[in-house]
């Protein structure tokens, strides 16, 4: 039981290092989506003449920017993950995970 428990908590840790370590590899990607999300708050919250106009094109942008985001620095990097130790594991190889 304990050595199940330890190999659990190994492959956590190992996990939540590699998604950091996306995360640290990506930061450039995540500032300028970031940057426009901020520069489109004002608008997408506005409530002046003309809002009920602009309002919804700052939704749809906000909505696509988090999408692509997400997307970009967080299931693409674990899909490719798992994806890849599976295959190694098919192989027959031990898979650790690298940011290359």
């Amino acid at each position: 039981m304990d050595e199940t428990m330890n190999s659990i908590l190994q492959k956590l840790v190992l996990g939540i290092a590699f998604i950091f370590m996306i995360l640290a590899a990506q930061f450039e990607s995540f500032l300028e989506p970031l940057a426009m999300m901020m520069g489109m708050l004002p608008l997408a919250m506005d409530m002046g003449p003309g809002a009920e106009a602009r309002a919804p094109m700052a939704h749809a942008i906000l909505g696509g920017l988090i999408t692509s985001t997400l997307l970009t620095l967080v299931v693409i990097p674990c899909l490719y993950s798992l994806l890849k130790g599976f295959l190694e594991k098919r192989k027959g190889k031990v898979y650790l995970p690298v940011v290359e």
